[in-house]
C-alpha cells in the first residue's frame, strides 16, 4: 500500500508539474503572465482529478483537488474561475452548496452536531448534512458524497428529492464571508442511528427529532441550532409533509 502511495504521489508531481509549465509556456513569464499561469494550473488540476480515479485508501493525494470551488455569478452560473476554499469565504465569493434533510423510516429528521474544530459554528446542531459543491461537481454528486462523507451512508441508488435553491449571505468574521446558492434536498433511508459511523472531525454527535420538533427549535431561535434554517424551513415544511403523504399512498 505504501508503495503504491509513493508511486501515485510521483504521478501526481509529474503530471501537475507539466500542466503549470504548459501554463506558463502560453503567457510571458511576468507578474500578470504568472497569475494567468497559476489560475490555468488549478483550472486543469480539477480537470485532472475528473479523468483519473483515486482509490479513498490515499487521501492524502486526494486531498489536493478537493476543496476547489467553481464561482457563480448572480444568475448561478459557474463564471469559469476556480479558488480554493479558504479564498471563496476571504472574498466573500458566491458559490453553490447542499443542504441535506434526511429522515429514516419513521419519518424523524436526522440533525448532527457539528465538531469543535469546525471553522464556523462550532458545536452547534446542523440538519443531516451540509457541504459545499466542488469545481466541476454537480450538486446532486456532491450530496451524495456528503452523505457519504459525513454520516457513512451509501448514497448508491437513493432517491434525493431536489426541494428548491436559496440564497444566502452572511459574513461571520472579517476573513469568512458566506456568499451562496443553497440547493435543498430530502432523502427517507431506513437505518439504524446507533450504527452510524459519522466522521468525528466535522460531527462530534448524531440524533433524531421529529420534523415538528425542528421546526419548534428553529422558530424559538433554539442557542444549539445553527441560525441559518429560518427562512428555509418555511418552504423545507409543507415540501417534505407533501412527500410524506404520498410516500403512504
Amino acid at each position: 500500500m505504501e508503495s503504491s502511495k509513493r508511486f501515485l504521489h510521483g504521478v501526481a508531481r509529474t503530471v501537475f508539474t507539466v500542466i503549470f509549465y504548459s501554463a506558463c509556456s502560453t503567457n510571458k513569464v511576468n507578474k500578470l503572465g504568472m497569475h494567468r499561469a497559476t489560475q490555468s494550473f488549478i483550472s486543469n488540476m480539477s480537470s485532472f482529478r475528473s479523468m483519473i480515479s483515486v482509490p479513498r485508501s490515499c487521501s492524502s493525494i486526494r486531498s489536493t483537488s478537493r476543496d476547489m470551488i467553481d464561482i457563480l455569478d448572480p444568475n448561478g452560473d459557474p463564471t469559469g474561475e476556480v479558488l480554493s476554499r479558504k479564498e471563496v469565504h476571504r472574498l466573500g465569493k458566491l458559490h453553490r452548496a447542499v443542504h441535506l434533510y434526511l429522515f429514516n423510516k419513521e419519518n424523524d429528521l436526522v440533525l448532527q452536531r457539528r465538531a469543535e474544530s469546525a471553522d464556523h459554528y462550532p458545536g452547534m446542531l446542523s440538519i443531516s448534512v451540509t457541504g459545499h459543491v466542488d469545481a466541476g461537481e454537480s450538486s446532486l454528486e456532491a450530496v451524495s458524497r456528503e452523505l457519504r462523507e459525513e454520516l457513512g451512508l451509501n448514497a448508491k441508488d437513493k432517491d434525493f428529492k431536489f426541494l428548491f435553491s436559496s440564497r444566502r449571505d452572511a459574513e461571520l468574521s472579517p476573513t469568512y464571508v458566506d456568499r451562496q446558492i443553497n440547493d435543498i434536498y430530502a432523502c427517507w433511508i431506513d437505518f439504524d442511528i446507533k450504527k452510524i459511523t459519522f466522521n468525528r472531525t466535522e460531527v462530534s454527535e448524531v440524533k433524531c427529532v421529529s420534523i415538528s420538533n425542528f421546526e419548534k427549535m428553529v422558530e424559538s431561535s433554539d442557542e444549539n441550532i445553527v441560525p441559518v434554517y429560518g427562512d428555509d424551513l418555511k418552504r423545507v415544511v409543507p415540501s417534505v409533509q407533501e412527500i410524506m403523504r404520498s410516500r403512504l399512498n
